[in-house]
């Protein structure tokens, strides 16, 4: 069955993710060590890689080569960070029932970072119309909506990363 593009069947297609395991958008958020926005991108379907995202929003060419990049434990964009001249600082996967002493010392080192991000994205989320659930056919509006609430975050409410 060949699904057109503007179908319920087709938005559900293109839009369901797999992590999830239901239909979802994404949407990838940037930022400085101190807290302030670097980007934001527009609303995604959740069927596309953080790679593929990644790639087409060109953060990266905003950062100066040598610098690190730290992303979550299964964001994986490693490739193009290497061919970009930067080094991607991310969590290590846990393969056995335990992570080894340099792991979890290196796990404790990203998280104290990391949750400058998580405060920044609640802080993003703090505004209840992104709770809910968004029509499959407007995305694009909900990729708006974000945007203004990370840039409103930005300009109004002061940074909580390191200084």
């Amino acid at each position: 069955m060949q699904l057109k593009s503007g179908s319920p069947n087709y938005i559900n297609n293109i839009t369901f993710s797999n992590y999830k395991n239901h239909t979802t958008g994404k949407i990838c958020l940037w930022t400085h060590p101190p807290g302030f926005l670097l980007k934001c991108t527009d609303a995604f379907s959740g069927s596309i890689s953080d790679a593929d995202i990644t790639e087409q929003s060109c953060v990266l060419d905003t950062v100066t080569k040598g610098k690190t990049v730290m992303t979550d434990k299964g964001f994986n964009i490693t490739d193009i960070c290497h061919e970009k001249g930067l080094l991607q600082n991310r969590p290590p996967m846990k393969f056995s029932h335990q992570f080894d002493e340099t792991e979890v010392v290196k796990n404790f080192d990203i998280a104290t970072l990391r949750i400058y991000i998580e405060n920044y994205i609640r802080r993003i989320r703090d505004w209840q119309i992104l709770s809910k659930t968004w029509p499959s056919l407007r995305i694009d509006l909900l990729g708006c909506c974000f945007q203004i609430f990370a840039h409103i975050v930005n300009t109004l409410k002061k940074p909580v990363g390191p200084k």
